[in-house]
């Protein structure tokens, strides 16, 4: 998926007090009743919408639970509820509309519930993380005051109906709590680099720092989890583990020894570090923040083929693949294999045929192994041009989506 809107995806509607979301100084956040340390956010899912549907929302729900609790923590609880009862609650409710609606993060003093309309066509894991994880009291990202200080908004290629509001700083008195914590790409409330582009060739945001990837992200990030805990006062947690033990492979081609390198086995054609647009009808920056780097293989009128390999051993067991591509003719391929560490055997897991695509495509599948292997991504091309950015490897299966009927 080259470029991810905010249109006929998720609707949000805020009962609020305050209109523009921008000018509030506080978040209400779901206190606990009694007072103590947490919260608990009730919800209801109307039996209306498709199974399909409810089970994106209980299993997006369930990997919240799962991130914002570690052991035997119950800080932050998620609870059913019938709608009839005093506290406010969130209700995923069915609806003809797909238009977006986002207001302030958290809840409103007097609000009696939050409306989440949604259908077939319009359900995303993306949006719903977004949504919840706004719905909690996460502030957008890129809005936070420091934000000039690591990105750039392309004004001219912002679509009008998103240069103010979404992308207006916002007060310092949002981040109360939480000012102490780093400027945060990886937050599920980041946009991406081509978010809302009125040419989504060219970035509507880019990073002023090299080797970033923002945006387009299914799950809370590392300090999304601690922004969270951090504003409903749960104790700290010291259990997360470190991005590099999730990623054997976590590559933007933007910084050196970034895991990936052409295949030292494979004679012939290699890929090229490249940095501005990819081709004349194709997208114009990199993918990961729009002023970056990719690798690059050009076609000509006789077959040519070069290979990526990891430097970094993966160990068995299941793992997430996923990367970002562009190949703009029909005689491209790109071919992703487990290279045996041992043997040096080959072993096919994903095949793609190119299109006439104009923007960067996304490809993210599962997969495992029972021994140490390197993963092998190889390119051949006659005529068009091929490219590759951001190539992820994490241990554990892909977030769980299903892809629900009308998608």
């Amino acid at each position: 998926m080259g470029q991810i809107s905010f249109c006929c995806f998720v609707y949000i509607v805020l009962f609020l007090g305050c209109v523009n979301r921008l000018s509030c100084e506080t978040i209400q956040l779901w206190r606990n009743p009694d007072g103590s340390p947490g919260g608990t956010l009730h919800y209801k899912i109307n039996d209306r919408l498709d199974s399909c549907i409810k089970t994106n929302i209980l299993q997006t729900i369930e990997d919240f639970n799962k991130l914002l609790n570690p052991g035997s923590s119950r800080c932050i609880q998620f609870k059913n509820t019938d709608g009839l009862r005093e506290f406010p609650y969130v209700n995923f409710n069915f609806a003809g509309s797909c238009d977006a609606n986002i207001a302030n993060p958290g809840i409103g003093s007097s609000t009696r519930y939050i409306n989440v309309p949604v259908n077939d066509a319009c359900i995303d894991r993306r949006k719903l993380v977004y949504s919840l994880a706004r719905i909690l009291g996460l502030p957008d990202e890129h809005t936070r005051p420091d934000r000039d200080k690591f990105l750039t908004i392309h004004w001219d290629n912002l679509q009008k109906s998103y240069r103010h509001g979404l992308y207006n700083i916002s007060s310092y008195d949002f981040w109360h709590t939480i000012r102490h914590m780093p400027y945060d790409y990886t937050s599920v409330t980041h946009v991406g680099p081509f978010e809302h582009a009125l040419d989504i060739r060219k970035p509507s945001v880019s990073s002023k720092y090299p080797g970033v990837y923002f945006g387009d992200h299914y799950n809370l990030s590392i300090i999304d989890v601690r922004k969270l805990r951090a504003l409903y006062d749960c104790p700290p947690d010291t259990g997360n583990q470190r991005f590099e033990v999730y990623r054997p492979v976590h590559c933007t081609f933007d910084l050196p020894l970034c895991g990936l390198v052409n295949d030292w086995t494979s004679p012939g054609a290699k890929l090229t570090e490249r940095k501005g647009p990819v081709s004349d009808r194709g997208p114009k920056t990199d993918h990961s923040n729009g002023d970056g780097k990719y690798m690059y293989l050009n076609g000509s009128d006789t077959l040519r083929t070069a290979s990526l390999v990891s430097v970094r051993e993966i160990s068995p067991g299941p793992v997430c693949v996923s990367l970002y591509y562009y190949m703009e003719h029909n005689t491209t391929t790109l071919t992703i294999s487990q290279k045996d560490s041992t043997s040096g055997q080959t072993t096919t897991i994903k095949e793609i045929v190119g299109s006439e695509e104009t923007s960067w495509s996304e490809a993210m599948f599962n997969t495992k192994a029972t021994t140490a292997w390197r993963i092998l991504i190889q390119a051949s091309t006659e005529q068009g041009k091929v490219a590759i950015d951001d190539v992820t490897v994490q241990y554990g299966n892909c977030p769980v989506y299903n892809k629900c009927r009308g998608q």
